[in-house]
Formats: C-alpha cells, structure tokens, sequence
C-alpha cells in the first residue's frame, strides 16, 4: 500500500477548524446565515475530499472556502453581539 507522504495542503486545517466552529455556532445564527452554510457546507466537505488530488486550481478553491467561512463567521460574531439590528 502507497504512503501519503504529502504535506497537508496549505490552508486545509484552517478550512477544518472553521467548519467546526461554525457548526458549532449555527443553532445560534439568523435565517439568512443558516441558508448561506447550507450553500457552503456542502463545498466543504468536497474539498476535503479531494484535497490530495488538489491543483493550483483546489488551491484556489480552499483559499476561496477559507475566505467565505471567515466572512460567515464574523457575521455570526457581529449579529450575537448585536450590531446586527433592523434598519428602519
């Protein structure tokens, strides 16, 4: 049997602790984040899928994810602490 020797695709583990934080989170989100992690969960998971088989491009692709879930993340920081309140 081949032995992965490849390090860990840059970018993965912090993909991983985000999704775990914001499954964590969730059950305290609004309406509009549950149905944006819905969209990127799925995302997620195929990334970690195919991480070893990654390119430049799933690179690109994990970076993107990073990005989106920190994005998702602060706006559940921010909507807790109440600098989310309706617009008149």
């Amino acid at each position: 049997m081949a032995e992965n020797t490849q390090k860990p695709m840059p970018g993965l583990e912090t993909l991983r602790t985000l999704r775990d934080e914001l499954r964590l989170k969730m059950h305290l989100a609004g309406m509009e984040t549950r149905e944006r992690w819905r969209m990127l969960e799925p995302k997620v998971r195929e990334a970690e899928q195919r991480a070893d088989e990654l390119t430049q491009e799933g690179q690109w692709l994990v970076d993107e994810l990073v990005r989106h879930l920190r994005e998702l993340n602060k706006e559940i920081h921010e909507h807790r602490n109440g600098r989310d309140a309706p617009r008149a």
